[in-house]
């Protein structure tokens, strides 16, 4: 969009706030009942579909969620007998900031992927970081020790089959050491992930 446009449309959403607010609320409606249109049929479609593609779905399906609590926040309350209406600004930040990293995440291990390989890889090394959370938990109780037990040999496994995926991957040896060290991290950030 060049300047001359994106400041007339500047002028008319300052001015006419409410139009703006009702264009944008029902843009958003629609994409929200499209979302949900969509993994209702990817459901019923797909009932037998890989576990990189179930994650993938509720990934959607988390962040139509999270779409709609902005929506519903961005709404505002109405407070007492005044035509005033409060919005919770930090509210929705914290909700935007969220579907942002959602969506990062996503375009990482799904669309800016190569192969299936590539994705497998950095699927695995998610949801290793995503294990490590309850893995790494300190002072835990005697009921949730099976729990942390089992998630620390599902990381195992998933270390296994990233070692074997590694193995098949036509890459640098600078590479292959630093999807190791990955691998091989017990924390659960996720600033080490390879792209």
């Amino acid at each position: 969009m060049n300047t001359e446009k994106e400041n007339i449309l500047l002028q008319f959403m300052d001015s006419h706030p409410r139009h703006t607010k009702n264009i944008v609320t029902d843009a958003i409606s629609s994409l929200i009942e499209k979302s949900v249109e969509m993994i209702l049929l990817w459901r019923k479609e797909n009932p037998n579909a890989e576990e990189a593609d179930c994650i993938s779905q509720c990934n959607l399906q988390m962040a139509t969620c999270t779409a709609q609590s902005i929506l519903s926040l961005a709404k505002g309350i109405h407070w007492g007998y005044h035509s005033t209406f409060l919005i919770d600004v930090h509210s929705c930040a914290s909700l935007v900031r969220a579907l942002y990293e959602r969506a990062f995440i996503f375009r990482n291990i799904y669309v800016s992927t190569d192969n299936v390989l590539e994705r497998d890889l950095l699927l695995y090394i998610w949801e290793i970081r995503g294990l490590n959370n309850r893995v790494n938990l300190k002072n835990v109780t005697e009921s949730f020790r099976h729990i942390q037990l089992y998630d620390k040999n599902s990381v195992e496994e998933l270390r296994r089959n990233l070692s074997d995926i590694v193995g098949c991957l036509d890459t640098t040896k600078s590479a292959r050491e630093q999807i190791s060290h990955a691998i091989k991290k017990n924390t659960s950030q996720l600033k080490a992930m390879i792209r």
